[in-house]
């Protein structure tokens, strides 16, 4: 799978059969997805929690999204916990997304957020690799790396 920025700016995840796009909204292949509830599109299983967590298995590869708008519960941090990947949508308090995500302790994460989320990322102490684009398949996992994609503000342009 990649993750990446789309030309909207908005964080996108592509598989062989399937594009999930973030957007204020997560749609994948033109399916808008409705929070809780369990989806199948283009080959891609998925596990909505609610409107800000959602568990996808793509390819072979299962990828929690989240979005920490609130406090996480300790029964949704150990489901992402079993997860290969976490990807944080980072928006608006990043220090309170970081310590949440730290709770999850999961070997790859990838953040995803405006220029200025990268600045209070490390000033949160947390290091990370920043890309424009991600590979993400079975065979990275397993080694701890922390990645950062820059989206563009609501705007449509970059912090």
């Amino acid at each position: 799978m990649q993750i990446q920025k789309n030309k909207d700016g908005n964080l996108e995840i592509k598989s062989k059969k399937a594009t999930v796009v973030f957007d204020g909204k997560v749609v994948v292949n033109d399916v808008e997805l409705e929070g809780a509830g369990e989806y199948e599109v283009g080959e891609i299983a998925i596990e909505g929690i609610d409107d800000d967590i959602y568990i996808f298995q793509i390819e072979d590869v299962v990828l929690g999204s989240v979005n920490f708008k609130s406090k996480i519960t300790k029964e949704n941090v150990e489901r992402l916990a079993n997860c290969d990947a976490v990807l944080v949508r980072l928006d608006g308090k990043v220090h309170e997304a970081v310590e949440q995500a730290g709770q999850i302790q999961p070997d790859t994460i990838i953040y995803a957020g405006t220029s200025r989320s990268a600045t209070e990322l490390k000033s949160s102490g947390v290091s990370f690799t920043k890309s424009d684009s991600i590979k993400l398949s079975k065979a990275d996992i397993g080694q701890e790396k922390s990645y950062f994609l820059e989206l563009a503000d609501g705007n449509g342009q970059n912090l």
